[in-house]
């Protein structure tokens, strides 16, 4: 997965497939569908140049430039896990359910299901890991008790995440990340 190299957060894929494998135990949802669409989630970033991506994750791009980066991202990323699962001979019937999940990934929109949800909210759940929660400090230039508060903010949004078992790994995550911080 090279694309996660441009954007400077490599393992973040795995990160995101551990969160959703592990909500898909919990809600019982279609692991054909939310593993793969983990997987593919953030493919769409290959070919936007690294100077785009690292501009992107950095927070310093206009509200229009970044919104075109990432309808970029989904609809492509949507095209190239299409062209992979069709080449793979993956069942139809999934297929269809996963591309429409990267298509759609990184909209505020009601999820289509739960195996969409659970994709979303474990995209977001990185943020709040260790690794993801200190890249973004450094790539926001900003204190870790900024991000912090920023993170837990997010928790009351309406849309940020759909699940509340999703709210609820966050907040932990979010007190081992702040139990970290203030050790430092």
């Amino acid at each position: 997965m090279n694309m996660q190299d441009l954007r400077s957060d490599e393992g973040h894929y795995k990160l995101v497939v551990g969160f959703a494998d592990m909500l898909s135990d919990k809600l019982n949802a279609k692991k054909e569908v939310v593993i793969p669409a983990a997987i593919f989630h953030d493919i769409g970033y290959y070919g936007i140049s690294e100077k785009k991506l690292s501009d992107l994750m950095a927070k310093k791009l206009s509200s229009e430039e970044e919104k075109s980066i990432k309808d970029f991202h989904m609809a492509n990323g949507a095209k190239l896990a299409k062209n992979i699962l069709v080449k793979l001979n993956y069942p139809g019937e999934f297929t269809d359910e996963i591309v429409g999940i990267v298509l759609r990934h990184d909209l505020k929109s009601n999820p289509k299901s739960v195996e969409e949800s659970i994709v979303r909210d474990s995209d977001k759940l990185w943020r709040y890991s260790k690794k993801g929660f200190f890249l973004d400090v450094k790539r926001r230039s900003c204190q870790p008790i900024e991000w912090y508060n920023k993170l837990l903010e997010n928790l009351s949004k309406k849309d940020y995440f759909w699940l509340d078992i999703s709210k609820d790994i966050a907040l932990s995550e979010l007190e081992k990340r702040k139990k970290e911080f203030s050790n430092e």
